[in-house]
């Protein structure tokens, strides 16, 4: 969803950005703000898409604001897993993905049951691929980023 919703000339754009508007994160956040800083570089003057990325925007600062250090610590393990997922697939998001995740993990390290929930997963993550088999690759890049958090 990420790829598509930057760029906006995408024909499964507004429908990218109504499922961002209801799965979205910091993250997605940040990205979105680039995007639009992108479109307003090109000038697009499209009043229908400007509306949609700021029902977007909003929608995603809405649900952050309910984000609390019970909620946060329950997304660690599927974070780390997005960035692993587009670091081991080339994926252009790793750029911007994986250090925003290993910041923004890092930053929280402090809150309740972040430091013991990195732990868990460092010892205890095991994956599987979508036919049931172990992710050792996964596994091993999901590891690695908790490893690069608690050492930060």
């Amino acid at each position: 969803l990420h790829n598509l919703v930057s760029n906006s000339n995408n024909l499964n754009w507004e429908e990218s950005m109504e499922l961002l508007a209801k799965t979205g994160d910091a993250f997605t956040l940040e990205h979105l703000k680039k995007a639009d800083m992108k479109m307003s570089g090109m000038q697009l003057t499209d009043p229908c898409r400007d509306y949609v990325l700021k029902a977007t925007q909003s929608a995603i600062e809405n649900t952050i604001k309910k984000e609390d250090s019970k909620i946060f610590t329950k997304l660690i393990e599927m974070r780390l897993e997005r960035a692993a997922w587009a670091d081991l697939n080339g994926n252009p998001l790793k750029v911007p993905l994986v250090p925003w995740t290993l910041k923004i993990l890092h930053e929280h390290l402090e809150a309740p049951g972040v430091k013991a929930e990195l732990q868990r997963i460092q010892s205890d993550y095991e994956p599987k691929d979508e036919k049931g088999a172990p992710d050792i690759s996964t596994r091993d890049r999901v590891r690695d980023y908790t490893i690069q958090i608690l050492k930060m």
